[in-house]
């Protein structure tokens, strides 16, 4: 389709007269369009759904190109335009619903559609844009398309307006006929990067979604003039990323089923469900969809499919005072554990993800059983009004994010591993600590980057057989380590009183060795504890292979020794823990310190003989 059949088809719907406004609108906006329906391309027959589709033209041109449509708009649009679009693309076949996309549930079944596009809105979203997402995804059959397009944050005329010391937002000297809000920020609340869009779609843990096979396409059809001089010309040739629109696709992974919470069967210790509400006293709500705290053990009851490998997806945050310690979970199946993972006090939720297979079924689910340690609100003498009470007389374990789960079947092991491959890489996107997000954390909670992915991390990990603390020992490291410090001495990490690490073995490996501090003598005069050794061969499961205790004078460096009790069958993976027995708080031991860990051994790293 080329400009001038573009703009035939949408004078057409409207009997060959569109209003001034109109007309302008779609003589500024031609380019763009083309490009997004170049990505859109043709699809006879296919099902799409135009998310914000006022004015209307992408919705027709959408039809021309083949697509069954149906529109979707909000309610805030000027009624008689409103009306006059409704009236238009009733005329051609194409229903046009209502709905406020960030609050309310989009007016269609599951799995509706093979096109979600949602063009030009997202950067109108006021309160929630990861809902139209998730709606997006609910909506679209599995293996359907995303499509998103918005103005780049990073477009060129954004950053020569910031080199000039001008603002990127509308000039306050501008007429003021709309509402306070819209002359401010030309009705775009906020706009997006490449990156922070990419983020959302595939990597994000606000909402139960997630999206596959990201690609950015750089749209320049709103550059402006001077990006076609030099030298912004041959610029744009090396970085396309400053373009002045983004088009996004996406797509919905196939195999993947979207489990809703009435789903469930036969689920205890879980309270009755909550939402935090918008206005909560002056702070900003912290999860935006309805959850359960549990118990200090809680039931599920998860539909199983029939794949060999199923993954779950669900979101837990541990919503407690900041002065609490993180602590330990665990799921499992009777008595098989099937992972463990570690939550700090947070305000955000932690995205759990598990490989169950279907032989762990019963009557068509799997039940599985949360546990760890509870909290008591009424325990706590000073509470913050809007995170709990102190009235609140309740043992709560954990929050399950309440909006649904994911099921993602693999039909085979190349499945899985695909699957795998994309987790480690989302983790490796954003792995760094960001101390704008995560402040709270770096007082005293665990530096665990993994835990939470643990079944699908120790599958395609790159284990080795000498760990040395630094920038990458993460990877080889699970929960019960603080972050890492720079010492005189080297780079080490404190365990907590119970820390894991992974290591690579082969058959003639013959001990461990670790290379440890045992702390300030004011935080007592010795240290005593055992280290735990257990071995893999397939990477899931992990049998018992040692025991050694330890007991040692505060104050000096020092080596420890475990010996393996008979050599390896193969080569294997190792799993270390480590279990202190003394409570050593810096803060309860040294009056002028402020430091709540709760210390074990300081390491400098250890390896495999």
């Amino acid at each position: 389709m080329n400009a001038e059949e573009l703009k035939a088809t949408i004078k057409q719907s409207a009997a060959g007269s569109l209003l001034p406004w109109e007309e302008h609108y779609l003589e500024y906006h031609t380019a763009r369009y083309l490009d997004t329906l170049k990505v859109l391309g043709r699809r006879p027959g296919k099902t799409l759904l135009d998310v914000g589709a006022f004015p209307g033209h992408l919705t027709l041109a959408a039809q021309a190109l083949g697509f069954n449509v149906q529109g979707l708009t909000g309610r805030a649009e000027s009624t008689p335009s409103l009306k006059m679009i409704a009236d238009r693309l009733e005329k051609q076949g194409i229903p046009l619903h209502m709905a406020d996309v960030e609050t309310e549930p989009f007016p269609f079944p599951d799995a509706s559609f093979d096109v979600v596009l949602a063009s030009e809105i997202i950067e109108h979203l006021h309160f929630n844009p990861y809902r139209l997402l998730k709606e997006s995804y609910r909506v679209l059959k599995p293996g359907g398309r995303i499509l998103v397009t918005t103005p780049n944050l990073n477009r060129w005329e954004n950053i020569f307006s910031l080199l000039r010391g001008r603002s990127i937002h509308s000039p306050l000297s501008g007429r003021f006929d709309e509402s306070f809000s819209s002359i401010l920020s030309a009705r775009h609340v906020r706009e997006y990067s490449a990156s922070e869009l990419s983020y959302m779609l595939e990597s994000q843990n606000k909402e139960m979604y997630q999206f596959e096979r990201v690609l950015v396409h750089y749209s320049k059809s709103l550059d402006p003039l001077f990006a076609q001089r030099f030298p912004v010309k041959w610029m744009d040739r090396i970085w396309p990323r400053f373009r002045s629109n983004l088009i996004i696709e996406a797509q919905r992974p196939q195999g993947t089923t979207l489990i809703h919470p009435q789903a469930l069967k036969g689920f205890s210790g879980v309270y009755d469900m909550e939402e935090h509400y918008a206005d909560m006293q002056g702070i900003a709500r912290m999860l935006t969809v309805p959850f359960r705290w549990t118990q200090g053990q809680a039931r599920l009851l998860l539909p199983a499919g029939k794949a060999p490998y199923q993954i779950f997806h669900l979101n837990l945050v541990r919503l407690v005072p900041e002065r609490l310690a993180p602590s330990w979970w665990t799921f499992g199946i009777k008595d098989k554990m099937i992972t463990r993972f570690s939550l700090p006090p947070d305000r955000g939720f932690t995205g759990v993800r598990m490989v169950l297979s279907p032989d762990w079924s019963e009557n068509g689910f799997f039940p599985l059983v949360l546990s760890g340690l509870p909290w008591k609100p009424a325990d706590h003498p000073v509470a913050d009004d809007y995170e709990f009470s102190t009235a609140d007389d309740r043992e709560l374990g954990v929050i399950v994010g309440w909006d649904g789960f994911l099921r993602e079947d693999c039909r085979d092991e190349d499945a899985l591993n695909n699957a795998v491959r994309r987790e480690i890489q989302n983790l490796d996107k954003n792995e760094s600590f960001n101390p704008q997000v995560h402040w709270r954390r770096k007082h005293h909670a665990y530096d665990d980057r993994w835990s939470h992915l643990q079944t699908l991390f120790l599958r395609g990990a790159a284990f080795r057989s000498v760990l040395s603390m630094g920038k990458e020992d993460w990877r080889q490291l699970g929960p019960g380590w603080y972050f890492l410090e720079n010492w005189e001495a080297g780079p080490i990490r404190w365990t907590s009183r119970r820390a894991e690490a992974y290591l690579s073995a082969k058959p003639g490996n013959r001990q461990v060795h670790l290379k440890v501090f045992t702390g300030d003598p004011r935080f007592g005069e010795k240290i005593s504890g055992t280290l735990n050794l257990e071995y893999s061969l397939n990477r899931s499961a992990f049998i018992s292979f040692g025991q050694g205790y330890f007991e040692l004078p505060a104050g000096v460096w020092t080596d420890l020794f475990l010996d393996f009790p008979d050599p390896l069958p193969d080569s294997a993976i190792l799993r270390l823990q480590v279990l202190v027995n003394e409570s050593r708080v810096p803060a309860r031991c040294l009056p002028d310190s402020s430091d709540v860990r709760e210390l074990g051994l300081a390491v400098a790293g250890m390896a495999v003989r």
